[in-house]
Protein backbone atom coordinates (compact mmCIF):
# COMPACT_ATOMS: atom_id res chain seq x y z
CA UNK A 1 0.00 0.00 0.00
CA UNK A 2 1.44 3.37 -1.08
CA UNK A 3 0.40 6.75 -0.13
CA UNK A 4 -1.08 8.75 -2.84
CA UNK A 5 1.33 11.09 -4.27
CA UNK A 6 -1.45 13.59 -4.70
CA UNK A 7 -1.78 14.35 -1.09
CA UNK A 8 0.72 15.46 0.58
CA UNK A 9 -0.54 18.95 0.98
CA UNK A 10 -2.54 19.76 4.04
CA UNK A 11 -5.97 20.10 3.97
CA UNK A 12 -7.79 23.70 3.84
CA UNK A 13 -9.41 25.34 6.76
CA UNK A 14 -13.20 24.10 7.02
CA UNK A 15 -15.70 26.88 5.20
CA UNK A 16 -17.88 28.82 8.02
CA UNK A 17 -17.33 32.56 9.17
CA UNK A 18 -16.07 33.02 12.78
CA UNK A 19 -17.75 35.59 14.72
CA UNK A 20 -14.48 36.34 17.16
CA UNK A 21 -10.77 35.25 16.55
CA UNK A 22 -9.74 31.82 17.74
CA UNK A 23 -8.04 31.85 21.42
CA UNK A 24 -3.91 31.59 21.38
CA UNK A 25 -4.43 28.87 23.26
CA UNK A 26 -6.96 26.73 20.98
CA UNK A 27 -5.42 23.42 20.09
CA UNK A 28 -4.94 23.80 15.43
CA UNK A 29 -7.42 21.41 14.10
CA UNK A 30 -5.72 18.33 12.31
CA UNK A 31 -4.83 18.58 8.90
CA UNK A 32 -4.57 16.00 6.10
CA UNK A 33 -1.17 14.52 6.08
CA UNK A 34 -1.41 11.50 4.30
CA UNK A 35 -3.88 9.50 1.63
CA UNK A 36 -3.36 6.24 1.43
CA UNK A 37 -6.00 3.51 -1.10
CA UNK A 38 -5.40 -0.13 -1.02
CA UNK A 39 -8.25 -2.53 -1.48
CA UNK A 40 -9.99 -4.16 1.67
CA UNK A 41 -9.72 -7.47 -0.13
CA UNK A 42 -8.75 -9.56 -3.15
CA UNK A 43 -11.24 -8.04 -5.81
CA UNK A 44 -12.99 -5.82 -3.18
CA UNK A 45 -13.83 -2.60 -2.58
CA UNK A 46 -11.38 -0.04 -2.29
CA UNK A 47 -10.59 1.80 1.01
CA UNK A 48 -9.42 5.55 1.64
CA UNK A 49 -7.35 6.19 4.63
CA UNK A 50 -7.00 10.14 5.36
CA UNK A 51 -4.30 10.67 8.52
CA UNK A 52 -4.91 13.57 10.03
CA UNK A 53 -2.39 15.20 12.33
CA UNK A 54 0.06 18.10 12.53
CA UNK A 55 3.57 18.41 12.73
CA UNK A 56 5.42 16.92 15.69
CA UNK A 57 9.29 17.78 17.52
CA UNK A 58 10.06 20.54 14.93
CA UNK A 59 11.52 17.88 12.57
CA UNK A 60 10.07 15.92 9.59
CA UNK A 61 7.48 13.86 12.03
CA UNK A 62 4.07 14.23 12.29
CA UNK A 63 1.44 13.71 15.39
CA UNK A 64 -1.38 11.50 14.47
CA UNK A 65 -4.39 12.20 15.90
CA UNK A 66 -7.38 10.56 13.52
CA UNK A 67 -7.80 8.31 10.64
CA UNK A 68 -10.78 8.89 8.51
CA UNK A 69 -11.99 5.88 6.41
CA UNK A 70 -14.07 5.62 3.31
CA UNK A 71 -14.88 3.36 0.53
CA UNK A 72 -13.51 5.23 -2.75
CA UNK A 73 -16.31 7.22 -4.39
CA UNK A 74 -18.37 7.53 -0.70
CA UNK A 75 -18.25 11.37 0.57
CA UNK A 76 -18.65 9.82 3.49
CA UNK A 77 -16.49 8.36 6.08
CA UNK A 78 -18.15 4.63 7.52
CA UNK A 79 -14.99 5.39 9.98
CA UNK A 80 -13.65 7.81 12.33
CA UNK A 81 -10.56 6.76 14.39
CA UNK A 82 -9.78 9.86 16.32
CA UNK A 83 -8.26 10.68 19.91
CA UNK A 84 -4.95 8.68 19.06
CA UNK A 85 -1.77 9.17 21.60
CA UNK A 86 0.90 11.58 21.14
CA UNK A 87 3.38 9.05 20.40
CA UNK A 88 2.15 7.71 16.77
CA UNK A 89 3.66 9.15 14.34
CA UNK A 90 4.69 9.67 10.58
CA UNK A 91 8.08 10.21 9.64
CA UNK A 92 8.73 11.74 6.25
CA UNK A 93 9.79 8.69 3.64
CA UNK A 94 8.20 5.80 6.18
CA UNK A 95 5.53 3.83 5.62
CA UNK A 96 2.99 4.49 9.02
CA UNK A 97 0.00 3.09 7.58
CA UNK A 98 -0.27 -0.78 6.53
CA UNK A 99 -3.01 -2.28 4.98
CA UNK A 100 -2.32 -5.92 5.72
CA UNK A 101 -4.51 -9.55 6.18
CA UNK A 102 -3.29 -10.45 10.13
CA UNK A 103 -6.04 -12.45 11.03
CA UNK A 104 -5.70 -14.46 8.01
CA UNK A 105 -9.51 -14.22 7.18
CA UNK A 106 -8.86 -12.45 3.53
CA UNK A 107 -9.45 -9.22 4.57
CA UNK A 108 -6.90 -6.64 5.05
CA UNK A 109 -6.55 -4.91 8.89
CA UNK A 110 -5.11 -1.41 9.54
CA UNK A 111 -2.17 -0.69 11.61
CA UNK A 112 -0.14 2.59 12.24
CA UNK A 113 3.26 2.69 13.39
CA UNK A 114 3.13 3.94 17.12
CA UNK A 115 6.84 3.71 17.97
CA UNK A 116 10.11 2.72 16.16
CA UNK A 117 13.47 3.31 17.94
CA UNK A 118 16.71 1.46 17.45
CA UNK A 119 16.52 -2.46 16.67
CA UNK A 120 13.39 -4.51 16.25
CA UNK A 121 11.15 -3.50 19.18
CA UNK A 122 8.67 -1.90 16.79
CA UNK A 123 5.46 -1.34 18.16
CA UNK A 124 2.42 -0.64 16.06
CA UNK A 125 -1.17 0.11 17.17
CA UNK A 126 -3.53 -2.46 15.57
CA UNK A 127 -7.32 -2.60 14.34
CA UNK A 128 -9.37 -6.07 13.06
CA UNK A 129 -11.81 -5.24 10.47
CA UNK A 130 -14.89 -7.04 11.38
CA UNK A 131 -16.79 -8.43 8.11
CA UNK A 132 -20.27 -8.66 10.00
CA UNK A 133 -20.19 -5.32 11.19
CA UNK A 134 -18.09 -3.21 8.85
CA UNK A 135 -15.78 -1.52 10.99
CA UNK A 136 -12.04 -1.87 12.13
CA UNK A 137 -11.89 -3.39 15.77
CA UNK A 138 -9.02 -2.55 18.25
CA UNK A 139 -7.20 -5.02 19.07
CA UNK A 140 -4.99 -4.44 22.25
CA UNK A 141 -3.32 -7.77 22.13
CA UNK A 142 -1.61 -7.23 18.85
CA UNK A 143 -0.83 -4.12 19.90
CA UNK A 144 1.21 -5.73 22.88
CA UNK A 145 3.73 -7.75 20.17
CA UNK A 146 6.88 -5.87 18.98
CA UNK A 147 7.15 -6.04 15.34
CA UNK A 148 4.65 -8.77 14.23
CA UNK A 149 4.57 -9.31 10.55
CA UNK A 150 2.17 -11.90 8.57
CA UNK A 151 3.42 -15.38 7.30
CA UNK A 152 1.07 -16.46 4.73
CA UNK A 153 2.45 -19.53 4.33
CA UNK A 154 2.65 -20.97 7.62
CA UNK A 155 -0.66 -18.57 8.63
CA UNK A 156 1.14 -17.36 11.41
CA UNK A 157 2.22 -14.10 12.54
CA UNK A 158 6.30 -13.51 13.76
CA UNK A 159 7.17 -11.39 16.35
CA UNK A 160 11.22 -10.37 16.66
CA UNK A 161 12.36 -8.46 19.73
CA UNK A 162 15.68 -7.59 21.59
CA UNK A 163 15.87 -8.12 25.41
CA UNK A 164 18.98 -6.24 25.81
CA UNK A 165 22.44 -6.12 24.03
CA UNK A 166 22.96 -9.94 23.64
CA UNK A 167 19.19 -11.68 23.77
CA UNK A 168 17.51 -11.65 20.92
CA UNK A 169 13.78 -13.61 20.63
CA UNK A 170 11.63 -14.82 17.47
CA UNK A 171 7.98 -15.47 18.43
CA UNK A 172 5.30 -17.31 15.81
CA UNK A 173 1.67 -16.83 16.91
CA UNK A 174 -1.14 -18.45 15.79
CA UNK A 175 -4.57 -16.62 15.82
CA UNK A 176 -7.42 -18.11 18.03
CA UNK A 177 -10.26 -15.86 16.41
CA UNK A 178 -8.81 -12.30 16.95
CA UNK A 179 -6.69 -13.67 19.62
CA UNK A 180 -2.95 -14.26 19.04
CA UNK A 181 -1.67 -17.41 20.55
CA UNK A 182 1.91 -18.01 21.56
CA UNK A 183 2.89 -21.37 19.83
CA UNK A 184 6.77 -21.28 19.43
CA UNK A 185 9.83 -19.17 20.71
CA UNK A 186 13.28 -19.10 19.59
CA UNK A 187 15.59 -17.31 22.19
CA UNK A 188 19.05 -16.52 21.11
CA UNK A 189 21.65 -15.02 23.45
CA UNK A 190 25.18 -14.71 22.86
CA UNK A 191 27.97 -15.81 25.22
CA UNK A 192 30.97 -14.48 23.50
CA UNK A 193 31.73 -13.01 20.03
CA UNK A 194 30.79 -15.56 17.68
CA UNK A 195 28.81 -18.23 19.84
CA UNK A 196 25.27 -18.22 21.63
CA UNK A 197 22.90 -20.64 23.30
CA UNK A 198 19.77 -21.06 21.50
CA UNK A 199 16.06 -22.50 23.61
CA UNK A 200 13.36 -23.34 21.56
CA UNK A 201 10.16 -23.64 23.31
CA UNK A 202 6.57 -24.82 21.97
CA UNK A 203 3.49 -25.51 22.31
CA UNK A 204 2.86 -29.37 23.64
CA UNK A 205 -0.87 -30.36 25.30
CA UNK A 206 -1.71 -26.62 25.37
CA UNK A 207 1.56 -25.46 27.07
CA UNK A 208 4.79 -23.83 26.54
CA UNK A 209 7.48 -26.40 26.66
CA UNK A 210 11.04 -26.06 26.17
CA UNK A 211 11.78 -28.26 23.68
CA UNK A 212 15.87 -27.74 22.53
CA UNK A 213 18.97 -25.99 24.10
CA UNK A 214 21.99 -26.17 22.68
CA UNK A 215 25.50 -23.84 22.04
CA UNK A 216 25.63 -22.66 18.68
CA UNK A 217 28.90 -21.33 16.66
CA UNK A 218 28.04 -18.79 13.85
Amino acid sequence: MFPDPGSTEPAGPAPGVADEPPSASAAPAPSELRLYRAPLHDGGPELEIRVLGEPAGGGQEHAVRALELRRTGEPEPFQVLAGLEDTLVLAEGREGVELLDLDFDGWADLRVLAEAPPGPNVTWRHWLYDPATEIFLPSPALDALPSPRPDPESQRLVSTWRDGATRYGTDFYEMAGRQPRLVRREVKEYTEPGAYRLEISERVDGRMQVTRRETVRE
